[in-house]
């Protein structure tokens, strides 16, 4: 339909509305990139680790705030630290246990754990176990795996003493 047939209210009213189609577009698409987090019988879901540290690794400055962290990337939009328990820290069988607790906030079919002691230690897990939606059969413990070095991965990764063990908790409803 050429532009010169119509009035210039009908051409000002159609702008409008093929501007409107192409905002509403726009904006559909990006709400289709916004994470989703997983729920379980309708409750959102955390990540609970307990990580295992052999006491001739740890530091006095471990102990100290942010001497020990970690953090879980699910993606460049989902990568976040999680809330370490220092006051549950405990000393079992020559290992230092930190617990610590990361929300799942999206439906990321690939998770890793990134864990540093001060400067000097950098381990990562990846959570290829994990599915994008855990299950009930996911909210019991893993086994405890070793962690590895942050700085290689693949067949080449070197394993390290430090141990990890997880397991998927409901939070509650979601936030409305």
């Amino acid at each position: 339909m050429p532009w010169n047939g119509l009035s210039s209210g009908k051409r000002w009213g159609l702008s409008a509305l093929l501007g409107q189609a192409a905002l509403w577009g726009v904006a559909g698409l990006s709400l289709l990139s916004i994470p989703r987090a997983p729920l379980l019988d309708g409750e959102t879901l955390a990540l609970q680790v307990e990580v295992s540290i052999p006491l001739d690794r740890v530091t006095p400055g471990a102990r100290e705030p942010n001497g020990i962290r970690l953090s879980l990337y699910a993606g460049d939009k989902d990568n976040h630290y999680a809330d370490i328990d220092r006051a549950g820290f405990r000393e079992v069988n020559g290992m230092l246990v930190v617990t610590a607790l990361a929300g799942l906030n999206s439906t990321a079919p690939f998770r890793t754990l990134s864990f540093h002691i001060e400067d000097h230690t950098w381990l990562a897990y990846d959570l290829t176990a994990l599915p994008a939606v855990p299950t009930a059969k996911d909210l019991e413990w893993s086994e405890p795996r070793p962690m590895r070095d942050a700085r290689e991965a693949g067949r080449d990764a070197a394993f390290s003493d430090v141990l990890l063990r997880h397991r998927v908790v409901k939070q509650g409803p979601p936030a409305r």
